[in-house]
């Protein structure tokens, strides 16, 4: 099983499951690039509390760009692999942590 994450024992198979999902967003690429600056510089945001809120939504929304451009492609493509609704359904759980996050770093009303 972890051997067909990272790559295919089966040279006929081609690339990994994990190569696959992720060929768009790898090292040196440029949205590689961008997603990986993009989740430190919120990081540290929310932790020092420079535009944390902001930073909350963005990363919310990168998020949900992920479910959108990666996950569902993948899960309507074969719905039957337990994989790809195990990776659905942790990415919105992730999504729903990350709003929850902005929602708390809400200005509060007076």
């Amino acid at each position: 099983m972890l051997n067909n994450l990272f790559a295919s024992s089966n040279p006929d198979q081609g690339a990994g499951i994990l190569d696959q999902l992720l060929s768009a967003v790898r090292p040196g690429t440029g949205l590689g690039y961008a997603t990986g600056v993009g989740s430190v510089a919120a990081g540290v945001a929310i932790l020092t509390g420079v535009q944390a809120r902001l930073a909350a939504i963005l990363v919310s929304t990168m998020l949900a760009s992920f479910a959108l451009l990666v996950h569902q492609p993948t899960l309507l493509a074969d719905h039957s692999i337990h994989m790809n609704w195990t990776e659905s359904a942790v990415n919105l759980a992730v999504i729903g942590a990350a709003w929850v996050v902005a929602h708390s770093l809400a200005r509060p009303r007076r």
